[in-house]
């Protein structure tokens, strides 16, 4: 049995076959109320208190939302692990890594300045981003990762 699925099988990864999976969003940018309040019970008020929900960090911060708050959702159709650097291009551009200058220009975001990467290529441009997501080299060190297929459910 190869380490990839010892590793699926052990059921290492977060999300498993067929699990439906809120996709994160501030809740500003889904357009609910500053002063919209959700009490829940004490066991759930990780993310649901008296407090409005503009003024808690997942108003412009995507990281600290509740999902059942969350408007769209995926399905898991696939998961496998692999070594990070064995990543594909076109894997790299699902991503989101685009070209804007072939050999010279990336980016994940082409509407911000300061999401540019510059790199000679997209494999290039993809270290960069990796590295500085996890600040740690992580793209050299080239761990096993879980890749996950989906698909849109709403």
């Amino acid at each position: 049995m190869s380490l990839s699925d010892f590793l699926i099988r052990r059921g290492f990864a977060r999300y498993v076959l067929g699990e439906v999976v809120a996709i994160a969003q501030s809740y500003k940018s889904i357009g609910l109320s500053p002063s919209f309040v959700s009490a829940k019970k004490d066991h759930e008020k990780k993310h649901h208190t008296n407090t409005p929900i503009g003024q808690q960090s997942g108003w412009s911060n995507k990281m600290y939302v509740a999902a059942d708050f969350m408007p769209h959702h995926i399905r898991i159709t696939g998961v496998r692990a692999e070594k990070l650097q064995s990543i594909s291009d076109e894997d790299i551009a699902a991503e989101g890594v685009i070209t804007i200058t072939p050999g010279r220009e990336y980016t994940t975001c082409p509407k911000k300045e300061s999401s540019k990467l510059l790199a000679k290529s997209l494999r290039g441009a993809y270290q960069q981003l990796i590295d500085g997501v996890s600040k740690k080299q992580i793209f050299r060190k080239n761990p096993y990762v879980y890749v996950f297929e989906f698909e849109r459910v709403d």
